[in-house]
């Protein structure tokens, strides 16, 4: 049984017996793209073309409301044929499904795009201004002191999760229960952890916890698969809850990198979490 609330031993992958490796059956869990989904059929380079020039068209400012205007076809049109190499009957295609994606994005807010098998959800009107003014502000003392991007590196990352993270062997973790919340008096529990131990990895096909998955891979992914967990280290998430009636989202444990006195960065990611998830 997986346990992380702090109530009890911790039981996550990688401390107190449960696998470095294991994961919930596929259908109590999100799929990792890299080692266990795959396009089945595979798209054809028409496909792909087409869906990435309606992605292309729903980054444009106002896209929803020009679905019908015949000048930004037209422009449209010659986009298709001369950058993404659609015939007639393609750009045929895409127009009518912008059309259908435009009336679902009026209706909801938000557009689906790489949508075959799997799909993408984007939205530039979920996050309101307000936010963005709050999510600027609180983020000023780290865009301050933070250096700016390069051609090198042209993301900048105010929080680099790959700085300082959990290391086995060496990181204190409260293994045997507690939790480090984002209150003062809980910051001293660290004085009641061990360290983290190293885990060893199983390889091979035994690994899987969940042996029906196994069928399910037609390819050589199931064999590489434990290569995806590292016995050194690994990112640290925060926690979530949900609260009340509405189930509003609670950071209920620190974000790494991001000190808890920092409540006005907390405050504007929980805000930004609840705009992210349909109502």
């Amino acid at each position: 049984m997986m346990r992380n609330t702090g109530e009890g031993r911790l039981q996550v992958p990688g401390f107190n017996d449960v696998p470095l490796c294991f994961e919930f059956p596929k259908e109590d869990r999100f799929a990792h793209g890299f080692a266990d989904w795959s396009q089945d059929p595979r798209l054809t380079a028409r496909e792909v073309a087409m869906m990435r020039f309606m992605e292309a068209v729903t980054e444009e400012s106002g896209w929803e409301r020009r679905v019908t205007d015949k000048a930004a076809l037209e422009k449209w049109r010659t986009k298709a044929y001369s950058q993404y190499g659609l015939s007639t009957q393609a750009w045929t295609w895409c127009q009518a499904e912008l059309q259908d994606k435009a009336s679902d994005f009026q209706r909801t807010g938000y557009v689906m795009v790489f949508d075959a098998d799997s799909r993408v959800c984007k939205s530039n009107i979920l996050i309101d201004r307000d936010l963005c003014r709050d999510i600027s502000e609180a983020f000023e003392p780290f865009v301050a002191s933070t250096p700016t991007q390069s051609n090198q590196k042209p993301v900048r990352q105010l929080v680099d999760p790959s700085m300082y993270p959990l290391v086995f062997g060496l990181t204190r973790v409260l293994t045997n229960g507690g939790a480090v919340g984002l209150k003062p008096e809980s910051w001293g529990a660290y004085n009641r952890c061990q360290i983290a131990p190293i885990p060893v990895k199983i390889n091979g096909e035994p690994y899987e916890i969940n042996q029906t998955e196994l069928a399910r891979r037609w390819d050589d992914r199931r064999f590489v698969k434990p290569d995806c967990w590292s016995t050194g280290f690994q990112w640290l998430p925060c926690e979530i809850s949900f609260e009340g009636e509405m189930m509003t989202p609670r950071i209920t444990s620190y974000i790494n990198n991001v000190h808890p006195s920092n409540t006005a960065v907390y405050k504007v990611i929980e805000t930004l979490i609840g705009s992210a998830i349909a109502p």
